[in-house]
C-alpha cells in the first residue's frame, strides 16, 4: 500500500489533471544527468489513458543511449519544478 501523499498538489493526481490545470512535466536521469526533457502529456494520456498517474513512477533511461539509469519526473504545479515522489 503506498505512503499518504501528503505534499502532493491535487493537480498531478492524474495525467488529465495535469492537462487541465495546465501543469507541465520533465523527466530527467538520475545517472547520466541528461539536461531535462519536457514530456508530451497528451502522448502520455493517448498511450496511457487520462487516468494514469505519474506520481513515482521512475522508467529505464531514455535520455542517453546506453545510459542503464532510471528517468524520474517532475511537474510545476507549484510554479517550480519538483521531483513527483
Amino acid at each position: 500500500m503506498r505512503s499518504p501523499l501528503v505534499n502532493r498538489p491535487p493537480s498531478v493526481a492524474t495525467v488529465g489533471l495535469m492537462i487541465e490545470h495546465g501543469v507541465r512535466a520533465r523527466v530527467w536521469c538520475d545517472t547520466c544527468n541528461a539536461a531535462f526533457r519536457e514530456i508530451d502529456l497528451v502522448r502520455v494520456a493517448e498511450v496511457k489513458g487520462l487516468d494514469f498517474d505519474l506520481w513515482g513512477k521512475a522508467t529505464p533511461c531514455r535520455l542517453t543511449p546506453g545510459c542503464n539509469g532510471r528517468n524520474q519526473f517532475y511537474h510545476n504545479a507549484r510554479g517550480y519544478f519538483c521531483p513527483m515522489r
